[in-house]
Parts: C-alpha cells; structure tokens; sequence
C-alpha cells in the first residue's frame, strides 16, 4: 500500500525543522561574541552584553595604550556599498548598533546615484550618526569603488578611516588595541594587519606593480590584509599614495584621468587600493605604524578578527539571516 504524497512532505518538513534547530544550537554555542583574545596578545576581555562594558587583564601594550594622556583618535567608518549588496547591508548597520557604537565617530555610506531610492530605506534610523553619499559611476562597478575607497579622505576629516565592505558584519566589541598601539613616546600608532603574499600572486602582485612601481618588498611579495578584519588607515596615506601615484604616471593631471586610463587603456593597469597603501606605508611610513601579522588566508575568521566577510558574490542564503540572529542575540 503505497504512503499518501501528504505523509512524505510532511516528514520533509519535520527533518528540515529539526536541521534548523540543532543549526541554531550549535552557533549558540560556537559564535558567541562575548570572549575574545585580540591581536595575538596576552589581553583578555569579557564583554558584558547587556552595559557593553568590559573588565580586563592589560597586557604591556594596554597600560601603555592607556596611560597615554589627551584624546583617543578619531575613527570614521566608510562603507562603500550597492544595490547587489541590498541583503547584506541591513546586518552589517545592525551589527555596529550591537557591538561598536563606541568605536566609530560617524559613519560614512557611498553609493551610487541610480541605487539610492532603493538602498535609503534600507538604512533607515539607526543608533549611529551617519552620512549617506551619492557618487557617479564612471568605471565598471569593481573599479568604481576602488576609485571611490582611495578617495574616501575627501569625506571625512578623521584622524583614521575603516573600511569594511557591505557584505560583511561584525562579530564582536573592538577594542582600541585591536587597532591602535603604544608608541613608547606617549602617543599612538596605528595596528596594520597584514599578511604576505609570495611574488606568484599573479593578477594581484602584477596589478600593483603596474600601478605604484617595483618596491623592493613588492618584487618578493604582495602585502595584503584579512578581508575578514575590516581595514584601517591614517587618513594622511590616501592622498601620499594617489601623489606618489601621479609622480610615477606623470602623464596623467589627476588622480581621475588616471583611473579612467588604468581601466580602459591597453594594457590593463588596473586599481587595487587596500595593497597600494600597505606596500606605501611599508616602504615608505615603516615606522609610523605596527605592524601585526594575523596569519595565512586559512586563518582568517579566527576569533581574534572582529569582523566577518560573508562574500556577497555567493549569494545571500536563508540561513545567513538566522546566523546573524543567533549571533546577535548571543
């Protein structure tokens, strides 16, 4: 005697249910955001969710960090995002709200013109103050925003600007020396996470030779970040290395005229933001900031890193929206 169709469908359902349920148990357990141990260190800090506040063991570096006199530095938050990214937005602005109200000034969003009707209400109210921003679109969309990122210091008068792509979230408090270290002269320094590429990085290591020169360090390896930790940078080094940038293509009279050309001339130069202000600071600033290795691209949604990149181009799932609801609510 054969099962009616209903009973089969049924039995779907029940098993999904329970899937989804021992889903949610799991990363009840594993992604918590409260403990963390940040920048390889010996600090240890709990985060109590409810105040936000924390209690810590300092390590050296902290009691230097914290016995500077005067004002913390000034951080702005730069979000470039667009309309494919409409789905993972919303999480990303929930994520700051929960974890890092204390750590940014302002918030700046860039986006096309054409997305903005569509991504506004997106945004909406939020526990931050921010800005959102319109800007033209004259290069093919990945172009676009590296265009767009290497000129974010025209939007912002911070001491320091972090990056994080709208695809992403953060996962717990940062701390300031997360970012920041002791000088040893009563000041800071700002922490450059980083790890190397060897010379055979292809496209990358071609890209940015085409664009800031053969440096020494970049012919045996390309310095690149975790996509997962956000990026930050000294608002000074952006236009230090669009400058060193028209010192070397002398032919072009702004840094637009040389993005337009590096896109559509043959050969391709090309645009790669985040590696040309590392190898700049690298070769040129290698003192004024630290610099911390976070490990191999295997490493890098170790839960030292605050954040985490969900890489938009896969798609947003079902079940990323009840992760992010776990997590949030951990």
């Amino acid at each position: 005697e054969h099962v009616p169709y209903f009973h089969h469908v049924a039995w779907v359902i029940v098993v999904f249910l329970i899937l989804i349920l021992v889903y949610l148990d799991q990363h009840k357990k594993d992604v918590s955001p409260v403990s963390h141990t940040p920048c390889r260190t010996t600090h240890q800090t709990t985060v109590n969710a409810t105040t936000g506040t924390s209690s810590s063991t300092l390590s050296a570096n902290e009691q230097g960090l914290h016995a500077v006199s005067g004002p913390l530095p000034v951080v702005d938050l730069m979000i470039r995002t667009f309309r494919p990214d409409a789905s993972w937005l919303p999480h990303l602005l929930k994520s700051i709200e929960i974890f890092n109200l204390h750590f940014f000034r302002h918030v700046h969003i860039l986006l096309p013109k054409d997305d903005l009707v569509f991504m506004k209400p997106l945004i909406g109210r939020r526990a931050f103050s921010y800005t959102v921003y319109t800007v033209s679109q004259f290069l093919p969309g990945y172009w676009q925003q590296a265009f767009d990122k290497m000129n974010a210091d025209n939007y912002t008068d911070a001491d320091y600007i972090f990056h994080i792509d709208s695809d992403s979230i953060f996962t717990r408090r940062m701390e300031w020396t997360d970012y920041f270290c002791f000088d040893g002269k009563g000041g800071f320094k700002p922490v450059i996470h980083q790890y190397r590429y060897r010379q055979n990085v292809g496209r990358w290591s071609d890209r940015l030779e085409r664009m800031i020169g053969p440096y020494p360090s970049q012919r045996q390896w390309v310095i690149m970040g975790l996509g997962a930790d956000g990026y930050m940078f000294p608002r000074w080094i952006y236009n230090d290395t669009r400058s060193h940038i028209l010192q070397l293509h002398t032919k072009h009279p702004n840094f637009r005229d040389f993005a337009i050309h590096a896109v559509f001339d043959i050969p391709v130069i090309g645009l790669t933001e985040y590696e040309a202000f590392r190898t700049v600071l690298w070769e040129k600033h290698n003192e004024s900031v630290c610099w911390d290795n976070w490990g191999s691209w295997e490493n890098r949604t170790s839960t030292d890193i605050p954040c985490r990149t969900r890489f938009s181009r896969g798609g947003y799932q079902w079940w990323m929206h009840l992760h992010e609801e776990c997590l949030f609510q951990a």
